[in-house]
């Protein structure tokens, strides 16, 4: 039972990295398209 929620744990924090790197790459498109 503990391994399956350790990997729970691990799937969701993935998700949440893409999750984050996704609005990182999304928040810098803008910015360099309101710098032109």
């Amino acid at each position: 039972m503990n391994n399956i929620k350790r990997e729970c744990v691990n799937y969701l924090l993935g998700l949440m990295a893409l999750f984050l790197l996704t609005i990182s790459k999304i928040t810098f498109a803008e910015i360099n398209n309101n710098v032109k």
